[in-house]
């Protein structure tokens, strides 16, 4: 028999636990495994990752740059996807899980692509490119490796912008650093391993100009020793934080407040429905959160949503 309408049911809910469960679901939905996510946290950052690396679909107009030659024509499928906007995940790494820092882009920006897809990950064969809205920046096809140092740690691909596309890095242009006065790390070893721990690093071009990271550089690895944070793009650190406190706080919110949303099912007539004590869980729709009663179909807006979710239409994410 549900309560008398006097009194006020006790609310119950688990903001966290049940967002942990809707990025978990949707990171399933594109194939990816969850396993090790069963941290509301560790979920976030895996969704934020995923979301970073992939690339989202459209037609996209491609530039190549002047130092990118492809007298093979081992370029004209990944090319022709991008242009007609296709999916270009199976062109993209199948050996990184979505807890994978990608230092390349988390410094510079920077996506490479395999140029066949579902290519296994040893095919040497791969394009640079800067990544827009509209546009495809080509900048060079290259193996994993060369002059024998790792291809993402070499300063060359952010030369290749600059000669070609400097209205591209322009925004990212340090202010009031002194042109040629950058020291270190002038070798791509150097470079590999401060990315490792987090270190912010600038660039210098061969004509002195100093770039902050264009990828927004990466948290310190010193912020915890989990594995799961080091080198973690400063982008992606700072919205798990945002959303780790937006979920607190709102969590906070409803332990005290949440005859408001009692009130406010009552009032459209639902009041019957209700029972207790009422569960609410959390949904995500459309850039807000919402709370929901999944037994009346009451669903409350709770306020919009520090990150965004790529989602598919107009779908709808809920947990469990």
């Amino acid at each position: 028999m549900p309560p008398p309408q006097s009194e006020t049911p006790s609310v119950i809910s688990d903001l966290l636990g049940d967002w942990g469960e809707i990025a978990r679901s949707h990171l399933k939905s594109l194939d990816y495994e969850t396993d090790a996510l069963a941290d509301p946290e560790h979920a976030t950052i895996a969704l934020l990752n995923v979301q970073r690396h992939r690339v989202p679909r459209r037609p996209r107009r491609v530039h190549r740059s002047r130092e990118l030659t492809d007298p093979e024509g081992e370029l004209c499928d990944l090319i022709a996807a991008i242009e007609r906007g296709d999916d270009l995940v199976p062109f993209q790494s199948k050996l990184h899980g979505p807890l994978f820092n990608d230092h390349l882009l988390n410094d510079w920006g920077i996506q490479h692509f395999h140029l066949v897809p579902s290519a296994d990950d040893t095919n040497d064969k791969l394009l640079f490119a800067w990544v827009t809205e509209d546009d495809l920046y080509a900048i060079q096809k290259l193996g994993h490796r060369v002059g024998g140092h790792r291809t993402f740690d070499d300063q060359q691909l952010v030369e290749i912008l600059h000669q070609n596309w400097p209205e591209l890095l322009a925004p990212y242009r340090a202010p009031g650093v002194v042109p040629g006065s950058l020291s270190g790390p002038n070798t791509p070893a150097g470079r590999r391993t401060l990315r490792a721990v987090g270190f912010v690093l600038g660039t210098q071009t061969s004509d002195g100009s100093v770039y902050n990271p264009p990828g927004g550089g990466s948290a310190m690895g010193g912020i915890s020793t989990d594995s799961r944070r080091k080198g973690l793009s400063m982008e992606v650190s700072i919205a798990r934080n945002q959303c780790m406190q937006f979920l607190t706080d709102n969590q906070r919110c409803l332990s005290t407040k949440g005859h408001a949303f009692v009130e406010m099912a009552r009032s459209s007539g639902y009041g019957s429905k209700l029972g207790s004590p009422i569960r609410l869980r959390l949904a995500y729709h459309k850039g807000n959160f919402y709370v929901r009663h999944e037994e009346s179909g009451v669903t409350a807006l709770l306020a919009p949503s520090p990150i965004v979710v790529h989602t598919a239409g107009d779908a709808w994410l809920t947990g469990r």
